[in-house]
């Protein structure tokens, strides 16, 4: 996951440059780990999700759900799969007008296989 994270990383900073702002809101449950990673540049910002699944049984993990809250915004999203490594990772390369604060609570809500998992994400210091 580490290998992962920091590729993403590297991958956020080549696109923001010298332009930008970015940020992470990150938390971790009994079952789940969760990054959200905010890129901000020119009025714009995009999102990255970054979600790993605590639990030994990945073979046999069906779909889940998750639903990430803030002041600002929402995003849910069903049907979603894991891949060999127990991660999910969503990479929004399309860019709109919201401007989530580093300060803005955010929380994640997670689904699956009759169980429920929320905690809060907090920015990285």
């Amino acid at each position: 996951m580490k290998k992962g994270k920091f590729l993403l990383f590297i991958f956020v900073v080549f696109l923001t440059g010298c332009f930008g702002e970015i940020f992470s809101f990150t938390g971790e449950g009994e079952y789940w780990t969760a990054e959200v990673v905010i890129n901000q540049v020119s009025g714009k910002e995009s999102e990255s999700i970054i979600l790993q699944y605590k639990g030994e049984d990945i073979e046999s993990f069906e779909d889940f759900e998750f639903i990430i809250e803030s002041s600002l915004w929402g995003l849910g999203v069903e049907g979603a799969k894991l891949n060999k490594e127990g991660m999910f990772v969503q990479e929004d390369s399309s860019s709109n007008d919201k401007k989530t604060r580093k300060d803005s609570p955010m929380s994640i809500t997670f689904k699956w296989d009759g169980k429920t998992e929320s905690f809060q994400l907090v920015t990285e210091k």
